[in-house]
């Protein structure tokens, strides 16, 4: 789940859910995730676009659980666990998105408006879930970057998440109060 409860929408979170987990002692982050084209350009020059699952998280991500990244592509890549994010102007990606584009770390990955400079290969994060969009190669960037993309648009099939961690009996306070 990547936190203790977890709640999603097709909307933003509504700010009186964040206000009553923050009044609970809870800490809290929101990420955001829906399918979108992504389009690569190698040192080389070259490029071509695909299906990628668009994930923009803020510090503090992942509550539960670790991230796992890469350096490099490699065949056997050499994974470090991670309490970091994407940089803002820098994206992660998976290693079968970056051999589906071409791309490698250090090349640039045009999300909608935007070009982001690929600085780690996304090996795994605690969340990942087994939906439709989650067969597509995932890209995750800071949530900073996601205005100037310009990709979330009326209709675009965004996923909040709202996900908190903290003491058991607060978290279920929280989960009872968040299902009224």
């Amino acid at each position: 789940l990547g936190g203790d409860v977890v709640v999603v929408s097709d909307q933003a979170t509504p700010a009186h859910i964040v206000q009553h987990a923050k009044a609970m002692g809870l800490q809290g982050v929101t990420t955001l995730s829906f399918p979108t084209m992504a389009r690569g350009q190698s040192t080389d020059g070259t490029g071509n676009s695909r299906l990628v699952a668009l994930k923009a998280v803020e510090t503090g991500y992942p509550l539960r659980g670790e991230l796992k990244v890469a350096r490099a592509l490699a065949a056997v890549p050499q994974e470090e666990k991670t309490t970091e994010i994407p940089a803002p102007g820098e994206v992660w990606m998976e290693a079968g998105g970056l051999e589906a584009l071409g791309l490698n770390v250090g090349d640039t990955l045009s999300l909608g408006n935007s070009h982001l400079r690929i600085s780690r290969v996304l090996v795994h994060e605690p969340d990942r879930g087994a939906g439709f969009m989650n067969f597509a190669p995932r890209v995750m960037m800071n949530v900073a970057d996601l205005s100037a993309t310009g990709l979330v648009q009326p209709a675009s099939r965004v996923t909040w998440r709202f996900a908190v961690v903290g003491a058991d009996a607060a978290t279920q306070n929280f989960l009872s109060r968040s299902e009224e």
